[in-house]
């Protein structure tokens, strides 16, 4: 069987035999598609979307002092997505790790946005100065 152009390559969309004809040295062969990186992408934008609340909401009523949760669920969720065999769930929850990592900073920028003015500051709290705290 030969095979001269782009034309006559076999292309099933779920399942592909060859993309390119054999004369090429590209090894695309017998490949199914690939969604991991589509779910990836997708949990990593919806992990951002839902922490940006939960910032928000932990800095309004627990203040930036609960940053140490935000340490312990991280380092838990990166133990576990070593442990677990699935790439895509591992993935998954590394990214949400990550996420938490990433809230602590976050937590500390939304203090001083609220120190700002920025964002309304919860008046059940404690007025520390920093002088205080030093």
């Amino acid at each position: 069987m030969k095979d001269d152009t782009i034309s006559r390559v076999i292309y099933n969309p779920v399942y592909c035999k060859r993309i390119l004809p054999l004369e090429t040295n590209l090894c695309l062969t017998r490949c199914s598609m690939q969604f991991g990186g589509i779910l990836l992408g997708l949990a990593s934008f919806l992990s951002i979307g839902l922490f940006h609340p939960i910032v928000i909401r932990c800095e309004y009523k627990y203040s930036y002092r609960c940053w140490p949760v935000f340490l312990v669920v991280g380092i838990a969720l990166v133990v576990a997505s070593v442990f677990i065999r699935n790439l895509i769930l591992s993935a998954i929850i590394g990214v949400i790790a990550f996420s938490c990592f990433w809230s602590i900073n976050e937590l500390f920028a939304q203090h001083r946005r609220v120190e700002r003015g920025w964002f309304p500051a919860n008046p059940k709290h404690h007025k520390v100065n920093d002088s205080e705290e030093k």
